[in-house]
This record gives structure tokens, C-alpha cells and sequence, in this order.
């Protein structure tokens, strides 16, 4: 199979290089699949992922075709068990979800069996109105294991009492990356341990390219951003400063503009989320008209925050931190109007 893209001639062009940035489950996730989706069309795989920042070791929870995606990459399913220390789940409880007390399954697999060719739900609802009061635990094999903590593996010809089963897993995040990793890095992907530190935009909403700490940088057709709640590349370089477009207000007081002591009107710009400061500050100096930001990039080394209870904390640009708990009565506690 080969990738192609369409760029801004509307010519497709045969994609030749891949950067995933950030590891962890969705990282690798991506790489092993590509890796097999893309295998012997000549397309070049990297994964940028820093030792230096830990990965969060995290129980996550899955549905069924977890197991089409190990299938999809050509894992083995024992294996992948065994290396995670994943366990087996049947459905999803969800607790008090009516009210205090009441619950619910969401059962894997089939409710029921079929009757005189109708849906099984159409006679569980019959007999309920009935007065019956059978409970899925009573009617499907996947919610009465789970009750009972067991299970089994579904039969190969798909032939149990009361419809099939069908299970997901759950297992440790961590785990999962460190063999999606091995998987990966076996079938081809290029591993490179570095850090990050920025990105590139090209032309319209294109990346162009990934800056390292050590000042190197790295080049793509093609780029998938799994840096998590960060956003490198779509937080931070494509979102965070595309400024324009955006919702801008002239800043008023009593119906005039605002002036600073320059003589210059001030312009408030709302955005979701500042993902990179400086780089941000660089491109709201390059709009025309635009002579200083309010981001305060390289002007302040000591930030300091009260809070109403007294309690002050002190940041340095170096990255120390202090807490100071001043005690003192209300009417001398200047933040008092402020709530935490």
C-alpha cells in the first residue's frame, strides 16, 4: 500500500517519511499499524519520544476489537496478554446511573438468542411487562460471569447457551507501550530518543518541521502528534498561533479607547489556549501594526500568586518554587476578594 497526499497544485504525491511525536499507547499505537499498513512501500517511520519524560502508568480499559487492532498489526494475542498482565473483561457496570443504588449492564456480546426470528430484546421487555423478573445476569452468559467473577473463552464454533460471548481487556499503560514499542521497532519504525522543544509551521496549516533541545531538527511528509494533553503540534503550533482570524475587541473605558502612555490602542485577543508564549509573541510582533504583546515573554523572573487565605507561593524563572502562610486578620488581608 502507498500514502499519498494532495498539497495545495491538488497533485497527489507519494508520502516518503512519517514523524510520530510522543510515545506511550497512542504513540506506538500509531507506528505498529502504519508500520504493517505501509510495509514494503518504501515510507520511513519515526517515533520522537524523550527518555527523560516519564510515561504515566495508568490502568486503561478496553471493548472488543482490541483485538482486531493486535490482528491488524500481526501480534499474538497470548503474548500480549501475558507481557501486559492484562485480565479479562466482559461488559461495562454503570453504577447509580438513574438514581442512588440503581445500575446496569452493558454486556460484550450477544443478549440473548433469537426467537421466532425477532430480536431477543422484544420478549425480555414482554416478559418484564409481564411481571416477570428475569434480570440480564438470569438471560445473558456475559453479565452472569461477571457477577460471578469467572470466565471462559468463548466457544470456537460460537455456540453457547443464551447467545455468544465476546470479551475486551484491561491492562497496565505502560506495559502496553514498552510492547507496542518492541513490535514496532521490529517491523521497521525508527526510534529516536530526544526532546522536543518546538515546531515549525509551513506553508497554510502545514507542519514544516520539529526543533530538538540540542538545536538539530527533523523533517517530514508527514506528521501525527500524540504528545498528549500538550498538543505539540496542533496545540501549540497550529492552534496557538493561528492568531488570525481570531476574536479581537478594542479596549474601552467610559465609550473611549484605551491609549498606553505611548499613545497606542490596545487590543484584547481571546484564545482557547497558549500552548507556546514565545513563539506566540513572535508571531503576534510580525502582524502589522502590532508594536509589543501583553505575554511578557523574558520580562519577568519572579511570578508571585496570593491567595485569600494568605497563603503565597513564589515562582523563579529558574524553576524554584516557594510557599509562604502569612497569618494575619481579614481587614488586613489584601486577598480577601480573591477565591482559590
Amino acid at each position: 500500500m502507498t500514502a499519498s497526499m494532495r498539497p495545495d497544485d491538488g497533485q497527489a504525491q507519494a508520502i516518503g517519511s512519517i514523524c510520530i511525536v510522543g510515545g506511550g499507547t497512542a504513540g506506538w499505537s500509531a507506528a505498529a499499524l502504519l508500520s504493517q499498513v505501509l510495509r514494503g512501500s518504501g515510507c520511513r517511520i519515526t517515533l520522537v519520544e524523550s527518555s527523560a519524560i516519564p510515561t504515566v502508568g495508568v490502568g486503561e480499559a478496553t471493548i472488543p476489537p482490541i483485538f482486531d487492532f493486535l490482528r491488524n498489526i500481526g501480534a499474538d494475542e497470548v503474548e500480549f496478554i501475558r507481557r501486559c498482565q492484562a485480565t479479562f473483561k466482559l461488559g461495562i457496570q454503570f453504577r447509580d446511573w438513574l438514581h442512588h443504588g440503581h445500575a446496569y449492564w452493558h454486556p460484550f456480546g450477544n443478549l440473548g438468542v433469537t426467537i421466532n426470528q425477532r430480536p431477543f430484546h422484544h420478549y425480555y421487555c414482554m416478559n418484564r411487562a409481564a411481571g416477570h423478573g428475569e434480570t440480564l445476569a438470569d438471560l445473558c452468559p456475559s453479565v452472569a460471569l461477571a457477577e460471578a467473577g469467572k470466565f471462559a473463552f468463548p466457544s470456537p464454533d460460537g455456540q453457547w447457551p443464551g447467545g455468544a460471548v465476546a470479551y475486551a481487556l484491561h491492562f497496565d499503560a505502560g506495559l502496553v507501550a514498552a510492547f507496542l514499542r518492541d513490535h514496532a521497532v521490529a517491523a521497521g519504525v525508527e526510534r529516536l530518543d530526544r526532546r522536543i522543544v518546538g515546531a515549525t509551521r509551513g506553508e497554510g496549516e502545514r507542519i514544516a518541521g520539529v526543533q530538538f533541545d540540542d538545536g538539530e531538527s527533523l523533517e517530514a511528509d508527514f506528521y501525527i502528534d500524540c504528545s498528549g494533553f500538550r498538543g505539540l503540534l496542533i496545540e501549540e503550533t497550529l492552534v496557538g498561533l493561528d492568531v488570525l482570524g481570531r476574536e479581537v475587541e478594542l479596549r474601552e473605558k467610559g465609550g473611549e479607547p484605551v491609549r498606553t502612555d505611548e499613545g497606542n490602542y490596545v487590543l484584547d485577543l481571546h484564545l482557547n489556549r497558549i500552548g507556546n508564549a514565545r513563539q506566540l509573541g513572535l508571531a503576534l510582533n510580525q502582524i502589522a501594526g502590532v508594536v509589543e504583546n501583553g505575554l511578557f515573554v523574558d520580562i519577568c523572573d519572579t511570578l508571585i500568586l496570593g491567595h485569600g487565605d494568605g497563603k503565597v507561593e513564589r515562582f523563579e524563572l529558574d524553576g524554584a518554587a516557594e510557599v509562604t502562610q502569612f497569618d494575619f486578620l481579614a481587614a488586613d488581608n489584601i486577598f480577601t476578594d480573591i477565591s482559590d
